[in-house]
């Protein structure tokens, strides 16, 4: 039997084994797991230090918003390894939500990291993880049943800081460039590489931010390198917010602040 059947039956026989429970009588654990799972690299920031995670998302909607992802994760020296187990169903209303699990990897050294991310202990997909100083890359050998959006997670640089204004009509778009001006007289420009940052991606300098709920139909983003007092950035904040309560002004920093 060549490569590719051998290959189609084990998948085969994971896909049927991860869709049905075991047997209740089975001292074993009780196991449905999805198909496929995103891998989502991300990077927590603190005034101190910073911590590298692999959050997990289910691809299909699970019956709840909280629906976690029962997993083993183990990162010891330079091997990091991921099993997904199961999906417990919990009782909640129609599905809408993916479940989701957050593996906090650590604070990793400037190297290269082998990675393993398993399903069950069926599938075995092997690849590495690299560190630098501007990122996080991963390179996978295997992805059966994962898949990873962003391969590479840029580090966030230092001394900088990000933002948006978020308003409902153009009408409030003066007021959002000047505060916007306001921010950038205090501030440095900082020339971003393009790619995925995790709280935001860059295409040609432009940010684009991620993970917020921005509910008004427009918004600006922003990004600059700063390093004097943050009660500069804060006094501006408050001037505006005061004058204009309708637009949403929010300012993030590199060491997790936000203002």
């Amino acid at each position: 039997m060549n490569k590719c059947a051998i290959l189609g039956v084990i998948i085969l026989l994971l896909v049927f084994n991860f869709g049905c429970k075991d047997d209740p009588n089975d001292d074993g654990r009780n196991v449905t797991i999805e198909d496929e799972f995103k891998i989502l690299p991300w990077e927590s920031l603190e005034p101190d230090s910073r911590k590298f995670h692999l959050n997990i998302e289910t691809i299909q909607s699970q019956s709840c918003e909280n629906a976690l992802i029962d997993l083993t994760p183990n990162a010891v020296g330079s091997k990091i390894t991921l099993t997904i187990l199961d999906i417990p169903e919990p009782d909640c209303p129609a599905p809408i939500f993916p479940a989701h699990a957050d593996f906090e990897v650590g604070n990793l050294n400037l190297t290269e990291y082998s990675l393993q991310i398993s399903l069950k202990n069926l599938v075995h997909n092997i690849g590495n993880l690299m560190v630098t100083d501007e990122y996080y890359d991963i390179q996978m050998t295997d992805s059966d049943g994962i898949i990873i959006p962003n391969q590479r997670l840029y580090k966030i640089p230092t001394e900088t800081i990000w933002g948006y204004a978020s308003y409902a009509t153009t009408d409030a778009e003066v007021a959002v460039d000047n505060f916007i001006a306001e921010v950038e007289n205090i501030s440095n420009g900082y020339d971003y590489e393009d790619g995925y940052y995790g709280y935001f991606s860059v295409e040609n300098n432009s940010l684009a931010i991620h993970d917020e709920d921005i509910a008004m139909d427009y918004n600006q983003s922003f990004g600059f390198a700063f390093q004097d007092n943050l009660i500069e950035l804060q006094t501006i904040l408050s001037e505006y917010r005061s004058l204009y309560p309708n637009i949403d002004f929010k300012i993030f920093t590199s060491k997790g602040e936000v203002l």
